[in-house]
């Protein structure tokens, strides 16, 4: 038996992508979002983990949102912005820990109440 630590990795991700948009969330998002927050990072990590023996592999998603420039007008604009700099990250290299976050593809953007998001899925292999 192994334990994965789903935490450690959310909040390494988190560390490499702070300052990309104001705030980063891990796993849940609050019931009441700060009224003046534009722009927000939403982390999900999977908790489905492949055991190939060698090695483990998990996805996570992250989300890439950005408050509407006028009702039913989304932010394309930043939401891009945010995208290309989380692309600019990757692949993310761990070596301590063996982690590896790698291939991400891109969802395109959606527009939710007052909100636009466009979802980037990662492949997290974890070597050790």
């Amino acid at each position: 038996m192994y334990a994965i630590d789903l935490t450690g990795i959310g909040m390494w991700i988190e560390s490499n992508v702070q300052g990309i948009a104001e705030k980063v969330f891990i796993d849940k998002i609050p019931k009441a979002l700060p009224t003046n927050l534009a722009t927000y990072l939403y982390l999900q990590l999977n908790g489905r983990v492949m055991d190939y023996g060698a090695f483990k592999r998990l996805s996570a998603t992250i989300n890439v949102v950005a408050k509407d420039r006028q009702p039913g007008y989304a932010n394309k604009t930043e939401i891009n912005r945010m995208v290309n700099e989380v692309l600019a990250k990757f692949p993310l290299r761990n070596d301590d820990k063996g982690w590896v976050v790698s291939l991400p593809s891109v969802q395109p953007s959606r527009t939710i109440t007052g909100f636009s998001y466009a979802s980037i899925t990662v492949t997290i292999q974890i070597n050790k």
